[in-house]
């Protein structure tokens, strides 16, 4: 396994190259807020309590994953008796190699394909293309990354990345034709191309929003239909997916069905809702039409029997977390990403790609939880990505700039005996330089001051040692750098007629957290714990002014 300096110097290179593209990163920026002003425009609209929604939709997932060995089972069954043929893939070669094996029995060779990461998961296209299959994605945004040779960016919008002008150039060179930027004529041409396809087509490929295990239905979400175009034609269909698509009934997939667009397009439902339970001669034909669906284990299994990860099968695809992340809104999936891209990438590579994948774009989360807060399923994905750093540097060890950062609180603690000389030492010119090559701390950045007194000194006389009724946790903020703040909100505490207490503390231990050095954050917590618990189980109440 690669050391973390390695892994921190190719995302450094990645992160170099994109940041000068101000004008891209801008659109791109635009495109994800207003994701967001219409998720919120959607919410303000529903009949019922979002947070409740998102609650029941959360034990959905958890009931589905708490069963999931049963519900395969009665899946397995329930589709079998439809006609349709089912297969379990334990990796990704084997569920290649099943797709490729129904290929070659049927004599396809054009092969049809609606958008799905599992199948990007597992590098379906590439596999086939290697045993000289054609794939075509038919997708748009999926159409437009492949043409460009590229990944998708985003697991919603995998060419929200592209200008109209990028998408000009690619199927220019496809149509073998200048074609202008104009968004109809692009429009007009995709719908010819597609067209084209999907009639001639020997196979069709789909992936799986939701699978219903009482009746051993697949369904598949589109806002284009072409799911419909491709596998209604086709002789022989093929839905790929997750093990984690499954549901016990009916009533569950409803709610995600309402799930999975609000959050991701701000749409009460996508504009097609495939429900597709086995398949029936076309009108007016005999010949049989067969249908296969391959489920995929390729890590799951491993997620599923793993505490801190097992929620991580919650994700419904809906590409929130993406949306209001600040690093990938400034950076994208190419950056913050490897397959499955932004916060909850992290998790998700980690057990399907390996982890050290996923450690390569683990630290550009700054443990902000904006994640967490929009999620549909209410996963907790800032602890399991600081549970990822956290695995990572058991192996690859620890960046020493995270160990000097780590150090913060001892370094503000003395310097705030000795304020005057500190602030000197920070702010020169010598010591900002070192920063930057030993470090790789821009000079340019300003380290925060300490102030003339901490807080401590500020609350002498104003505070009780017993008896108090309310605890002040300053954190580092209040403490070191802006006592003052700190002192009156403890003086607005006394006006409300409160004995206020500044118990022994330490800070909270974002620092740990952030860079996964989890057993130092837990040593933060249970000193803290210690410290609070029995004035708590008095009837004290915490206050603090620390946003982390």
């Amino acid at each position: 396994m690669r050391k973390a300096s390695e892994l921190h110097h190719v995302l450094s290179e990645k992160v170099a190259a994109v940041l000068p593209k101000s004008e891209w990163r801008k659109y791109l920026r635009e495109a994800l807020f207003r994701t967001l002003d219409k998720r919120s425009e959607a919410i303000q609209l529903m009949a019922h309590d979002f947070e409740k929604f998102r609650h029941d939709a959360r034990r959905v997932k958890a009931h589905a994953v708490n069963n999931l060995d049963k519900l395969l089972q009665q899946f397995i069954q329930n589709c079998e008796k439809r006609g349709a043929k089912v297969y379990l893939a334990k990796d990704a070669e084997e569920a290649c190699r099943i797709v490729y094996r129904i290929a070659e029995e049927k004599n396809a060779r054009l092969i049809t394909k609606s958008k799905s990461m599992t199948t990007e998961e597992i590098g379906l296209n590439q596999f086939l293309e290697k045993h000289e299959l054609k794939v075509v994605d038919t997708d748009l945004g999926e159409l437009i990354v492949q043409l460009a040779g590229e990944r998708p960016f985003h697991l919603v919008y995998p060419a929200v990345h592209k200008t109209r002008q990028d998408v000009a150039e690619l199927f220019s060179r496809e149509a073998g034709r200048k074609l202008s930027d104009d968004i109809g004529e692009l429009m007009n041409f995709a719908r010819e191309y597609l067209r084209e396809k999907f009639l001639t087509a020997d196979l069709a490929i789909t992936g799986v929003n939701i699978a219903i295990a009482e009746t051993g239905t697949v369904i598949v979400e589109t806002n284009e239909g072409n799911d419909r175009l491709g596998n209604i034609p086709a002789k022989t269909y093929i839905a790929v997916m997750g093990m984690e698509k499954l549901v016990e009934k009916i009533e569950d997939a409803l709610k995600l069905i309402v799930a999975h667009p609000v959050s991701s397009t701000g749409q009460w439902l996508t504009n097609y809702v495939s429900f597709l339970s086995g398949r029936t001669p076309l009108a007016g034909r005999a010949e049989e039409r067969e249908m296969h669906i391959v489920i995929i284990d390729n890590g799951r299994s491993a997620m599923r029997d793993d505490p801190v990860f097992r929620e991580a099968l919650y994700c419904i695809r809906c590409g929130a977390c993406m949306n209001i992340c600040p690093t990938y809104s400034s950076l994208g999936g190419h950056v913050f990403g490897h397959i499955y891209t932004g916060p909850i990438g992290i998790p998700w590579t980690a057990f399907v790609h390996g982890l050290e994948k996923a450690a390569e774009f683990a630290p550009l989360c700054i443990s902000c939880g904006l994640c967490r807060e929009i999620c549909p399923t209410i996963i907790d994905m800032p602890y399991m990505i600081a549970e990822v750093k956290h695995r990572y540097i058991q192996k690859g060890g620890q960046m020493f700039v995270n160990k000097v950062v780590e150090s913060y609180e001892t370094a503000y603690r003395v310097g705030s005996k000795f304020p005057r000389l500190f602030n000197h030492l920070i702010s020169s010119t010598t010591t900002r330089f070192l920063m930057e090559k030993f470090l790789g701390i821009e000079r340019r950045r300003t380290l925060p001051k300490v102030a003339a007194k901490p807080l401590d000194k500020l609350l002498l006389g104003k505070v009780v040692e017993n008896g108090a009724d309310a605890l002040f946790f300053a954190d580092f903020f209040a403490r070191y750098l802006r006592p003052d703040i700190g002192a009156k909100a403890v003086d607005a505490l006394i006006h409300a007629g409160y004995r206020v207490s500044l118990p022994p503390q330490r800070s909270s231990g974002y620092p740990y957290f952030a860079y996964g050095d989890l057993d130092k954050a837990r040593k933060q917590a249970e000193y803290n714990v210690r410290n609070l618990s029995k004035a708590l189980s008095d009837g004290a109440v915490i206050v603090s002014i620390e946003p982390t």
